[in-house]
Formats: structure tokens, C-alpha cells, sequence
């Protein structure tokens, strides 16, 4: 169980980070921030719809390849959601 929420913490920082790179052009140092926090809701998406996964499918223990599937297709759904709710229209 430890081993792939150290996956899914990984895989969500680096679908973060592949997504800041992608939706703005992060060439300053001022953009380290906001790479930061990109790759934290990629994290938290990632662990959410992991651990998620593995409550409802009790049948597999140890390493689960569809638990990190599911993660990084939870990090992609909040990362889609928080662009499209939070970052593209700022209040």
C-alpha cells in the first residue's frame, strides 16, 4: 500500500509539472510558485483517486497497475477542473 501512494504522489508531480509547462510558459523564477501548485493539485488528485480505488477494489493487495492508472486519470480530472474553475477565471 506504502509503495503505491509513493507512486501516486510521483505520478502526480509529474503530470502537474508537465502541466504548467503545457498551459503557460514558465521561464521566470517568479513561475516557481505557481509550478509548485500546479503540481500539488496533480498530487492531490493522484492520491484522491487512488486511495479511492483501492477502498472500493479490496481485492488486490500490494502493487496495483489499474490503482496507478486510476491516479493519474484523477490527477488529470483536477487538474482540468481547477484550470477550467480556478486558474482561466480568476475572480
Amino acid at each position: 500500500m506504502i509503495g503505491n501512494v509513493i507512486v501516486w504522489i510521483v505520478l502526480g508531480a509529474v503530470i502537474g509539472w508537465l502541466t504548467a509547462v503545457f498551459i503557460g510558459n514558465i521561464s521566470s523564477n517568479s513561475d516557481n510558485q505557481r509550478v509548485v501548485s500546479i503540481a500539488g493539485v496533480g498530487i492531490v488528485g493522484a492520491v484522491a483517486a487512488g486511495a479511492i480505488y483501492s477502498f472500493i477494489d479490496t481485492s488486490e493487495s500490494g502493487f496495483s497497475w489499474w490503482s496507478q492508472l486510476i491516479a493519474i486519470l484523477g490527477a488529470f480530472v483536477l487538474l482540468f477542473l481547477a484550470y477550467y474553475v480556478v486558474w482561466r477565471h480568476p475572480s
